[in-house]
């Protein structure tokens, strides 16, 4: 059998993967679920912490065998790159330039921001909970949107899709609450257009129910409704739930959905210009849509990072400003995909795949806390779009895809080397001055270099302090500061 370019071009991106995953330490969380506690919780069944059950499970299993991590971790991320591929084809219909498509696509997924790449491919915790979630979801909606066009699933798919809507209920709760959403629009969908619920689409929405139903019977919920949770809630003392719904979508959503993942919005918003500009509209609908597209890269540009907007998210004037910019380009984005992509299944994905992340994100007005990790299902979407554009025009530069990824590859593999190198070196140094000195009482342990790649590399209160002795046998005695 020939192997063919679009294959090496797979094994590239997850030997690049299991390179990466191989170099990047456990941190932050990832030494509590590596600790007793991480069995205590699998013996519990987490009734005490959360209805994440299947994310739980891989986290306490992968940072116990590290072959285990390091093949799923690679697995899972090249995965995603071949669902985004996926999503194009369906648009097409047709299969589209596998070896240019795949490296666009793992370009894209490169350029993705720092702060969710912290949370996500730089930290296995968060990691194992919200990209296999992305993954079930991802699949769960394209194989609904292939069943609202009329395709029919292969038996292999239909039973995929049945075992996925209930397995992927159990990894975060707002992809739990998404999943439940689209299989409720799927059943009004197909009964309306079709006048008929097939089999598969019942399974698949009973599947979907029962695995949210097992994921919120979990006690702990009642909990963080009650406010009875030290980590995530609805409301406080301080703030209702209605303070908090307005202050989150004002301060937190244009932040983390639009100015967050800016670059690949600017990518965008550009190919939408290109397509405007080619479109028979009139000049003054060009330009309309045009400055509405500039408008969130522009002020990224010239007001939000110069004016060190992105650090005053809380107050209310900026607050504001950035939701009425963030408010004119996705309504802009809309309207330019709308008028400058002609009649067809892109259009429609588009169109659909854009009005998901209020779908998506909708649950994450009321439970806090919220991070940069919540949103990397919506950066996954941008992809997704800007991918379909690009084979919409037919757009081939494999060279320039070519040299800008292997640059951000090789750079990522050098930083995560100098992290690794720097893990073993502290930890070696911690063990040995231990050993050297038993009655040591106070150790000052270096900070990891490049932290913004990572969550939380190092301790920053006593829980955490208390958590990294437990797991590097550093006796309780011991006083540990990390500069």
């Amino acid at each position: 059998m020939t192997i063919q370019r679009h294959q090496y071009i797979l094994l590239a991106i997850f030997i690049f993967y299991l390179i990466m995953s191989i170099l990047t330490p456990l941190i932050h969380d990832d030494l509590q679920w590596g600790s007793a506690y991480g069995i205590e919780m699998l013996k519990e069944g987490f009734q005490s912490l959360n209805g994440r059950y299947l994310g739980n499970t891989l986290e306490i299993i992968a940072v116990r065998i590290p072959l285990f991590r390091y093949l799923t971790y690679s697995i899972c991320a090249v995965l995603m790159i071949s669902m985004i591929f996926q999503y194009i084809t369906d648009m097409k219909h047709r299969q589209s330039e596998r070896s240019f498509m795949y490296m666009t696509i793992f370009m894209f997924v490169l350029l993705i921001p720092t702060a969710i790449y912290s949370q996500t491919y730089g930290w296995f915790a968060g990691f194992y909970n919200y990209v296999p979630a992305t993954l079930c979801s991802f699949f769960i909606l394209r194989c609904s949107l292939k069943i609202f066009e009329g395709w029919h699933l292969k038996p292999s798919e239909s039973i995929t899709l049945i075992v996925v809507s209930l397995i992927g209920q159990w990894f975060m709760e707002n992809m739990t609450l998404f999943n439940v959403m689209i299989s409720f629009l799927l059943v009004v969908g197909v009964i309306y257009k079709y006048k008929r619920l097939p089999s598969v689409v019942l399974a698949m929405s009973l599947s979907t129910v029962i695995g949210a139903l097992i994921m919120f019977m979990n006690p702990n919920y009642l909990n963080i409704i009650a406010g009875k949770s030290n980590y995530q809630k609805v409301s406080d003392e301080q703030h209702g739930i209605i303070a908090k719904v307005i202050g989150t979508l004002f301060s937190q959503f244009p932040d983390k959905i639009i100015f967050q993942s800016i670059v690949i919005l600017t990518v965008m918003a550009l190919l939408m210009i290109m397509l405007i500009k080619r479109s028979h509209l009139t000049r003054l609908n060009k330009s309309t849509l045009i400055i509405g597209l500039l408008s969130a890269p522009l002020y990224t540009v010239l007001v939000r990072i110069p004016f060190h907007f992105e650090q005053s998210n809380e107050a209310w004037s900026v607050a504001i400003t950035n939701m009425i910019v963030a408010v004119i380009f996705f309504l802009s984005l809309n309207f330019a995909i709308i008028k400058g992509l002609p009649s067809g299944r892109v259009k429609r994905y588009c169109i659909i795949l854009l009005w998901m992340i209020p779908l998506m994100t909708a649950p994450l007005l009321i439970v806090q806390p919220i991070g940069p990790r919540n949103f990397y299902s919506i950066y996954m979407i941008y992809v997704i779009i800007t991918m379909a554009l690009i084979s919409q025009m037919n757009l081939r530069p494999y060279k320039i895809v070519l040299a800008i990824t292997a640059v951000m590859a090789l750079s990522l593999i050098i930083i995560f080397s100098t992290i690794s190198i720097a893990q073993f070196k502290r930890i070696n140094a911690l063990e040995n001055a231990i050993k050297q000195n038993p009655h040591l009482t106070e150790y000052t342990v270096s900070r990891l270099p490049f932290e913004s790649y990572m969550q939380h590399s190092s301790p920053y209160d006593e829980k955490k302090t208390t958590i990294f002795k437990t797991y590097w046998g550093v006796p309780e005695h011991v006083k540990l500061d990390f500069k």
